[in-house]
């Protein structure tokens, strides 16, 4: 549960829906270190209108920074370092994304040495009430 709560926690950061779907198992003693865990992912990102031709559902939203550290989002600690740096390579990176930057420095199987911090620009849904006046008639 706690592997699924994160994947959905750093997936909703960088743009996906909250419909999120982690599924997956892990076998063997859980009081020692897995080597791997099998993940299947589904959910929902903003794209451009200009790289799809699925324009029933268009909303508002925006290029935007978002960093991934300590903290930020909320619940990430240093010890998921290991988890944002597989997700950048195996998810993140084939996302909308612009301008990945993988700074985190991970050391295997070691909480408390290395910290994510992972900084890229995804396309960010925006909710109704944050959107002024004249963008609320602007759809990407």
């Amino acid at each position: 549960d706690g592997i699924r709560y994160k994947v959905k926690l750093l997936l909703r950061a960088v743009g996906a829906r909250d419909d999120v779907k982690v599924e997956g198992s892990c076998s063997g003693n859980f009081s020692e270190i897995l080597p791997f865990h099998n993940l299947r992912l589904a959910f929902a990102v903003p794209v451009p209108t200009e790289t799809t031709d699925i324009n029933e559902q268009t909303f508002p939203a925006k290029w935007e920074t978002v960093q991934l550290k300590y903290n930020r989002p909320r619940d990430l600690d240093a010890g998921d370092c290991e988890l944002v740096e597989q997700l950048s390579r195996q998810v993140f990176s084939k996302l909308n994304g612009r301008d990945l930057d993988d700074n985190s420095r991970c050391v295997p199987h070691q909480r408390g040495l290395g910290s994510p911090n992972l900084t890229a620009t995804f396309l960010i849904r925006q909710a109704p009430e944050t959107l002024e006046p004249a963008d609320q008639n602007q759809q990407q």
